[in-house]
């Protein structure tokens, strides 16, 4: 897929207008599974939340530095 300037275009015409409307758009493959893993085990380490226990998610948002 490329853009009228003929360079290649990331995001489809459904994409880009899903980010319009919606705010956000979802990026299949963006990077690999076992990358995602460990990024989210490193955030679960961080947080004073267990994955495992939802009772311990006690606020809806936590930010980390």
């Amino acid at each position: 897929m490329t853009s009228r300037e003929g360079r290649a275009r990331v995001l489809s015409d459904a994409q880009i207008q899903q980010f319009i409307d919606d705010g956000f758009v979802g990026v299949d493959e963006a990077f690999p599974p076992q990358l995602a893993d460990a990024c989210r085990a490193i955030l679960w380490r961080d947080l004073s939340c267990d994955p495992d226990k939802p009772k311990t998610w006690t606020r809806p948002v936590i930010r980390l530095g």
